[in-house]
């Protein structure tokens, strides 16, 4: 039980992370378009 909450615990920091990652290469794109 614990290893699934584990599991379930970074699997969800993980989405996080990438969705931060994502927003921020986004930003970075679109600052580089524009320039």
């Amino acid at each position: 039980m614990r290893d699934l909450a584990k599991s379930t615990i970074f699997d969800k920091i993980d989405i996080t992370l990438l969705m931060k990652l994502v927003r921020w290469t986004m930003i970075l794109a679109s600052v580089k378009l524009s320039r």
